[in-house]
């Protein structure tokens, strides 16, 4: 019997799809047999995660399911290191894979890391541009630490190509497997029909880190009133309340005279997302940098038609279901999104090549077969 732990101990509730993505993980894990799969699975999860799906664990809590502070802390480190290695003793693990990787410890097992963020292998001038200098100083410092910490995987699992060749340039492993992005297991049997509601809602699902490129919103929806004579509309963010990101749009929405136009859902989990989605039109992503975004899953799932950056990571996922504009140009955007609310044949042409890329990414089985396979595979080597 081979034993895999699944390391999620720094997964953070609002760390946006990397915490979804362990989550999934660890949800579809647990319906394994290991007498058919040959894999008994054990847990490494972060207090966040656990919140999260810590009732569909009871029956093996402390047993194969183990419950640390949500790192990196400074305050919980040390004694967090020391009850992981204390753990992997007792286990005997044949591998770990670290989702969110690299999560700050190191393990005398090899250990298999899924790292799917652009900034540490492909960041652009185009993503650091939209840092303050101090900002942009901590990314790169923080960029170094992690590329070092990540020689010391023996594989990777990754999204993209571009994100799988930026791996290899910076650590010199070629052994990195590509599996791309999936639907959420939670949305796929959820009615893609939308809601009655009033208006035109443009959803844009992302957290408030620079690169998501939030503060287009304000000005582009200025630009809608006053160019394009579009009036009754929302845009829909999913910001933290209370966070710096939140602060800013709307200072900058009243700034414009557009405050009205722009609601704040707060952080939303999975399950949120299926009503919010069902009550909006267009999908909105402005932002610059990215690996394989699974909003633009959801967006095509739930029937929205995409306005998005004129960006390879998102072309190579949503091709003909979205209309792409210049990146940070408003102007560009609101030209866009004015011919999706005017045009219902684009707009119709858009969801019948939703409905098509959907056949492609709308099944969360194979990401976790294909995940499963690469990990015994290196065992077995």
């Amino acid at each position: 019997m081979k034993k895999i732990v699944i390391n999620t101990v720094i997964a953070k509730k609002r760390g946006g799809g990397g915490f979804q993505v362990g989550k999934n993980f660890i949800l579809r894990s647990l319906q394994d047999d290991s007498g058919e799969t040959g894999v008994e699975w054990y847990y490494f999860v972060s207090e966040d995660m656990d919140e999260a799906i810590g009732d569909k664990c009871k029956s093996i809590r402390d047993i194969r399911y183990f419950t640390v502070p949500t790192q990196p802390s400074p305050k919980t480190y040390l004694a967090t290191r020391k009850r992981l290695r204390e753990l992997e003793r007792q286990i005997k693990p044949d591998l770990v894979f670290s989702i969110i990787a690299p999560s700050y410890f190191q393990f005398q097992c090899p250990e298999i890391m899924e790292h799917d963020n652009a900034w540490d292998t492909n960041a652009t001038k185009l993503a650091f541009d939209t840092l303050t200098f101090k900002q942009a100083l901590r990314f790169r410092l923080k960029g170094m630490l992690i590329r070092r910490l990540l020689q010391r995987a023996c594989g990777f699992i990754t999204q993209s190509e571009t994100v799988k060749q930026g791996l290899i340039r910076v650590t010199g492993n070629k052994n990195v497997e590509v599996v791309p992005n999936v639907l959420p297991m939670v949305m796929q049997k959820a009615p893609a029909t939308g809601l009655p509601h009033e208006g035109i809602n443009i959803v844009y699902v992302a957290t408030g880190a620079p690169h998501k490129y939030v503060e287009i919103i304000p000005e582009t929806a200025r630009l809608l009133i006053d160019k394009y004579g579009v009036s009754d509309f929302h845009f829909v963010l999913t910001l933290p309340f209370g966070s710096e990101a939140e602060r800013k749009i709307m200072a900058m929405a009243e700034e414009k005279k557009v405050a009205e136009h722009i609601i704040n859902k707060g952080y939303q989990t999975q399950e949120e997302l299926i009503d919010l989605y069902q009550h909006c039109d267009i999908g909105f992503f402005p932002s610059v940098l990215e690996t394989f975004s699974a909003t633009l899953l959801e967006y095509m799932k739930f029937q929205l038609p995409i306005v998005a950056t004129d960006l390879p990571f998102n072309s190579e996922v949503a091709q003909k279901a979205a209309l792409y504009f210049k990146p940070k140009d408003a102007k560009d955007a609101a030209e866009k999104i004015n011919t999706v609310i005017r045009n219902e044949a684009v707009r119709g042409e858009m969801l019948r090549e939703a409905e098509e890329r959907m056949k492609i990414y709308g099944e969360y089985e194979s990401n976790f077969i294909k995940k499963r396979s690469f990990l015994i595979k290196l065992i077995d080597n």
